[in-house]
Protein backbone atom coordinates (compact mmCIF):
# COMPACT_ATOMS: atom_id res chain seq x y z
CA UNK A 1 0.00 0.00 0.00
CA UNK A 2 1.32 3.21 -0.94
CA UNK A 3 1.57 6.08 1.92
CA UNK A 4 -0.42 9.05 1.39
CA UNK A 5 1.10 12.75 2.40
CA UNK A 6 -1.62 15.08 2.22
CA UNK A 7 -0.53 18.87 2.26
CA UNK A 8 -2.97 21.34 1.76
CA UNK A 9 -1.50 25.37 1.65
CA UNK A 10 -4.60 27.62 2.65
CA UNK A 11 -3.83 30.80 0.40
CA UNK A 12 -5.08 34.25 1.73
CA UNK A 13 -4.11 36.51 -1.39
CA UNK A 14 -4.36 35.76 -4.91
CA UNK A 15 -0.74 36.53 -5.64
CA UNK A 16 2.27 36.17 -3.74
CA UNK A 17 4.71 38.98 -4.35
CA UNK A 18 8.30 38.48 -5.35
CA UNK A 19 10.44 40.30 -2.88
CA UNK A 20 14.06 41.61 -4.56
CA UNK A 21 16.98 41.79 -2.08
CA UNK A 22 18.80 45.39 -3.15
CA UNK A 23 22.11 45.98 -3.14
CA UNK A 24 22.64 41.68 -3.31
CA UNK A 25 24.85 40.08 -5.83
CA UNK A 26 23.59 37.55 -7.82
CA UNK A 27 26.13 35.18 -9.47
CA UNK A 28 25.87 33.53 -12.99
CA UNK A 29 26.13 29.95 -12.58
CA UNK A 30 27.99 29.65 -16.15
CA UNK A 31 30.19 32.55 -16.71
CA UNK A 32 31.69 35.07 -14.17
CA UNK A 33 29.10 37.73 -14.64
CA UNK A 34 26.50 38.77 -12.10
CA UNK A 35 23.44 40.95 -11.17
CA UNK A 36 22.77 43.46 -8.38
CA UNK A 37 19.36 45.09 -8.26
CA UNK A 38 18.41 48.88 -6.76
CA UNK A 39 15.54 51.00 -6.65
CA UNK A 40 16.12 53.06 -9.64
CA UNK A 41 18.97 50.82 -11.02
CA UNK A 42 20.10 47.81 -12.02
CA UNK A 43 24.25 46.60 -12.48
CA UNK A 44 24.58 44.04 -14.99
CA UNK A 45 28.23 42.33 -15.54
CA UNK A 46 27.47 40.43 -18.30
CA UNK A 47 31.55 39.34 -18.37
CA UNK A 48 32.57 36.08 -19.88
CA UNK A 49 35.52 33.94 -20.35
CA UNK A 50 37.99 34.19 -22.79
CA UNK A 51 40.39 31.66 -24.05
CA UNK A 52 43.11 33.01 -21.80
CA UNK A 53 41.21 36.08 -19.54
CA UNK A 54 37.88 37.40 -18.50
CA UNK A 55 36.29 39.61 -20.86
CA UNK A 56 34.30 42.28 -18.95
CA UNK A 57 31.43 44.39 -19.64
CA UNK A 58 29.43 46.12 -17.15
CA UNK A 59 26.69 48.08 -17.41
CA UNK A 60 25.19 50.30 -15.19
CA UNK A 61 20.98 51.20 -16.15
CA UNK A 62 18.37 52.97 -14.89
CA UNK A 63 15.15 50.85 -13.87
CA UNK A 64 12.07 50.36 -12.51
CA UNK A 65 9.63 47.52 -11.11
CA UNK A 66 6.18 46.67 -10.94
CA UNK A 67 4.41 43.98 -10.24
CA UNK A 68 3.16 40.97 -12.48
CA UNK A 69 1.33 38.41 -10.93
CA UNK A 70 3.11 37.54 -7.71
CA UNK A 71 6.63 38.36 -9.40
CA UNK A 72 8.66 41.47 -10.26
CA UNK A 73 8.47 42.52 -13.77
CA UNK A 74 12.05 45.13 -14.64
CA UNK A 75 11.96 47.45 -16.81
CA UNK A 76 15.28 49.12 -17.71
CA UNK A 77 15.67 52.21 -20.03
CA UNK A 78 18.66 51.76 -22.27
CA UNK A 79 20.98 54.45 -23.64
CA UNK A 80 19.17 54.74 -26.54
CA UNK A 81 15.96 55.76 -24.78
CA UNK A 82 14.41 51.97 -25.66
CA UNK A 83 13.13 50.53 -22.99
CA UNK A 84 13.29 46.54 -22.09
CA UNK A 85 11.25 44.66 -20.35
CA UNK A 86 12.49 41.40 -18.12
CA UNK A 87 10.13 39.25 -15.99
CA UNK A 88 11.90 37.72 -12.35
CA UNK A 89 11.35 34.88 -10.67
CA UNK A 90 13.06 33.93 -7.48
CA UNK A 91 12.99 31.57 -4.31
CA UNK A 92 14.65 30.35 -1.55
CA UNK A 93 15.50 26.91 -0.75
CA UNK A 94 17.62 26.42 2.65
CA UNK A 95 20.15 29.21 2.46
CA UNK A 96 20.26 29.18 -1.18
CA UNK A 97 18.67 32.04 -3.68
CA UNK A 98 17.60 31.27 -7.31
CA UNK A 99 16.53 34.39 -9.47
CA UNK A 100 15.86 34.03 -13.14
CA UNK A 101 15.54 36.62 -15.40
CA UNK A 102 13.15 36.10 -18.32
CA UNK A 103 13.40 38.14 -21.67
CA UNK A 104 11.36 37.55 -24.79
CA UNK A 105 13.62 35.77 -28.04
CA UNK A 106 12.52 35.96 -31.71
CA UNK A 107 11.12 32.61 -31.36
CA UNK A 108 7.25 32.40 -30.67
CA UNK A 109 6.13 31.80 -26.55
CA UNK A 110 9.97 31.02 -26.06
CA UNK A 111 12.01 32.97 -23.18
CA UNK A 112 15.56 33.59 -22.98
CA UNK A 113 16.69 32.60 -19.54
CA UNK A 114 19.16 33.82 -17.16
CA UNK A 115 19.75 32.25 -14.10
CA UNK A 116 21.50 33.40 -11.28
CA UNK A 117 22.30 31.95 -7.78
CA UNK A 118 23.15 33.72 -4.70
CA UNK A 119 24.38 31.83 -1.36
CA UNK A 120 26.90 32.59 1.69
CA UNK A 121 30.51 31.50 0.33
CA UNK A 122 31.96 31.46 3.62
CA UNK A 123 29.44 29.57 5.06
CA UNK A 124 28.71 26.92 1.77
CA UNK A 125 31.72 25.55 -0.15
CA UNK A 126 29.79 24.20 -2.96
CA UNK A 127 32.18 22.95 -5.88
CA UNK A 128 29.75 23.98 -8.26
CA UNK A 129 27.47 26.63 -7.73
CA UNK A 130 24.11 25.48 -7.37
CA UNK A 131 21.13 25.91 -10.12
CA UNK A 132 17.41 24.88 -10.99
CA UNK A 133 18.11 22.05 -13.41
CA UNK A 134 14.77 21.11 -15.44
CA UNK A 135 13.11 18.33 -15.31
CA UNK A 136 13.18 15.29 -18.20
CA UNK A 137 9.86 14.65 -19.24
CA UNK A 138 8.80 10.84 -20.32
CA UNK A 139 5.13 11.09 -21.05
CA UNK A 140 2.49 12.36 -20.95
CA UNK A 141 -1.73 11.46 -20.81
CA UNK A 142 -2.56 14.35 -22.88
CA UNK A 143 -1.15 17.13 -24.30
CA UNK A 144 -2.55 20.34 -26.53
CA UNK A 145 -1.63 20.22 -30.54
CA UNK A 146 -1.92 23.23 -32.56
CA UNK A 147 -1.05 24.03 -36.00
CA UNK A 148 1.43 26.48 -37.16
CA UNK A 149 3.48 27.94 -40.41
CA UNK A 150 5.84 25.44 -38.95
CA UNK A 151 3.74 22.23 -38.73
CA UNK A 152 1.81 21.43 -36.22
CA UNK A 153 2.85 22.39 -32.55
CA UNK A 154 3.21 19.71 -29.43
CA UNK A 155 2.75 21.27 -26.14
CA UNK A 156 4.92 18.89 -24.47
CA UNK A 157 8.12 19.58 -23.74
CA UNK A 158 11.24 17.22 -23.30
CA UNK A 159 13.03 19.27 -21.24
CA UNK A 160 10.58 20.74 -19.08
CA UNK A 161 11.38 24.43 -18.42
CA UNK A 162 11.02 28.00 -19.36
CA UNK A 163 12.86 28.26 -22.49
CA UNK A 164 10.75 25.55 -24.17
CA UNK A 165 7.22 25.50 -24.37
CA UNK A 166 5.37 24.71 -21.60
CA UNK A 167 3.04 21.59 -21.08
CA UNK A 168 -0.95 22.13 -21.82
CA UNK A 169 -3.40 19.99 -21.50
CA UNK A 170 -7.06 20.44 -22.09
CA UNK A 171 -9.84 20.96 -19.35
CA UNK A 172 -12.18 18.42 -20.38
CA UNK A 173 -9.34 15.46 -20.25
CA UNK A 174 -10.44 12.92 -17.60
CA UNK A 175 -6.68 12.28 -17.15
CA UNK A 176 -4.16 15.00 -16.72
CA UNK A 177 -0.81 12.96 -15.91
CA UNK A 178 2.84 14.10 -16.94
CA UNK A 179 5.61 11.68 -15.90
CA UNK A 180 9.12 13.28 -16.12
CA UNK A 181 12.43 12.44 -13.63
CA UNK A 182 15.22 14.49 -11.95
CA UNK A 183 18.65 13.83 -14.58
CA UNK A 184 20.88 15.96 -15.52
CA UNK A 185 24.66 14.65 -17.10
CA UNK A 186 26.14 14.35 -13.77
CA UNK A 187 24.20 12.04 -11.28
CA UNK A 188 26.18 12.87 -8.11
CA UNK A 189 24.32 16.21 -7.46
CA UNK A 190 22.64 15.86 -3.82
CA UNK A 191 19.60 13.50 -3.29
CA UNK A 192 16.42 15.86 -4.56
CA UNK A 193 14.34 17.18 -1.38
CA UNK A 194 12.26 19.73 -3.64
CA UNK A 195 10.57 20.21 -6.99
CA UNK A 196 10.22 23.85 -8.08
CA UNK A 197 7.06 24.55 -10.15
CA UNK A 198 6.33 27.34 -12.35
CA UNK A 199 2.61 27.39 -12.52
CA UNK A 200 0.42 28.85 -15.80
CA UNK A 201 1.70 30.25 -18.98
CA UNK A 202 4.72 32.58 -18.17
CA UNK A 203 5.91 34.15 -21.22
CA UNK A 204 8.07 37.13 -21.76
CA UNK A 205 6.67 38.03 -24.84
CA UNK A 206 2.63 38.08 -24.55
CA UNK A 207 2.27 38.14 -20.37
CA UNK A 208 -1.68 38.31 -21.02
CA UNK A 209 -1.53 34.16 -21.38
CA UNK A 210 -0.85 33.77 -18.01
CA UNK A 211 -4.50 34.97 -17.34
CA UNK A 212 -5.73 33.66 -20.76
CA UNK A 213 -5.27 30.30 -19.56
CA UNK A 214 -6.41 28.13 -16.94
CA UNK A 215 -3.72 27.53 -14.55
CA UNK A 216 -2.90 24.15 -12.04
CA UNK A 217 -4.54 24.55 -8.78
CA UNK A 218 -4.77 21.67 -6.77
CA UNK A 219 -1.97 18.07 -7.83
CA UNK A 220 -1.18 14.88 -7.06
CA UNK A 221 2.45 14.36 -6.58
CA UNK A 222 3.47 10.58 -6.84
CA UNK A 223 6.40 8.99 -7.01
CA UNK A 224 8.02 5.17 -5.34
CA UNK A 225 6.02 4.53 -2.35
CA UNK A 226 4.90 8.28 -1.56
CA UNK A 227 1.29 9.51 -3.06
CA UNK A 228 -0.17 13.45 -1.89
CA UNK A 229 -1.57 16.21 -2.72
CA UNK A 230 -0.69 19.89 -3.16
CA UNK A 231 -2.48 23.13 -3.69
CA UNK A 232 -0.79 25.19 -5.90
CA UNK A 233 -0.95 29.45 -5.30
CA UNK A 234 -2.32 31.11 -8.77
CA UNK A 235 1.16 32.76 -9.11
CA UNK A 236 3.89 33.19 -11.76
CA UNK A 237 6.61 32.64 -9.71
CA UNK A 238 8.41 29.72 -8.51
CA UNK A 239 6.72 27.36 -6.49
CA UNK A 240 8.92 25.07 -3.83
CA UNK A 241 7.21 21.57 -3.02
CA UNK A 242 9.12 20.29 -0.20
CA UNK A 243 9.45 16.44 -0.73
CA UNK A 244 8.29 14.07 1.76
CA UNK A 245 10.89 11.66 1.00
CA UNK A 246 13.89 12.54 -0.99
CA UNK A 247 14.52 11.35 -4.90
CA UNK A 248 18.14 9.43 -5.57
CA UNK A 249 19.65 10.66 -8.89
CA UNK A 250 17.91 7.72 -10.62
CA UNK A 251 16.94 7.72 -14.47
CA UNK A 252 14.44 4.83 -12.89
CA UNK A 253 12.78 7.15 -10.18
CA UNK A 254 9.93 8.23 -12.14
CA UNK A 255 7.87 11.18 -10.79
CA UNK A 256 3.54 11.99 -11.24
CA UNK A 257 2.07 14.89 -11.47
CA UNK A 258 -1.66 14.74 -12.34
CA UNK A 259 -3.76 17.98 -12.04
CA UNK A 260 -6.89 17.69 -10.17
CA UNK A 261 -8.01 20.52 -10.18
CA UNK A 262 -7.48 24.23 -12.10
CA UNK A 263 -7.58 28.22 -11.95
CA UNK A 264 -10.34 29.14 -14.65
CA UNK A 265 -8.77 31.06 -17.99
CA UNK A 266 -10.10 34.33 -19.11
CA UNK A 267 -10.16 32.79 -22.39
CA UNK A 268 -9.06 29.34 -23.09
CA UNK A 269 -9.69 25.91 -21.53
CA UNK A 270 -5.93 24.79 -21.98
CA UNK A 271 -3.91 24.52 -18.77
CA UNK A 272 -0.72 25.46 -18.57
CA UNK A 273 2.23 24.69 -16.33
CA UNK A 274 5.61 26.19 -17.79
CA UNK A 275 7.87 24.30 -15.97
CA UNK A 276 9.22 21.89 -13.67
CA UNK A 277 12.96 22.41 -11.88
CA UNK A 278 15.00 20.39 -8.82
CA UNK A 279 18.03 22.39 -7.14
CA UNK A 280 21.11 20.76 -8.99
CA UNK A 281 23.55 21.01 -5.73
CA UNK A 282 26.89 19.13 -5.82
CA UNK A 283 28.82 19.40 -2.29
Amino acid sequence: MKKKFVVVLFIFSVYFSSALDFGKRYFDADEPGSVVFYDNHTVFDRSTRGKDSINSEIEDVKSFYTDFKGIKKLTINEKDEKSKNYLILDCKIDSVEFLTLLKPTKTKYRNWVIPYTYFDSKKYNFSVIPVLWRVSVKEASSFVQEESKNGMQKYLPEAFGLFSLPWAVSEIEKKKIITFACETQRNDFEPVQDLIIVNGFVCAEKESLFKDNCRAKKIKITYSEVSFDYELEDSANYQVIHLPQKIMPCKNDLINLEILDVYKGDKYQDVVISGIYFPEIHK
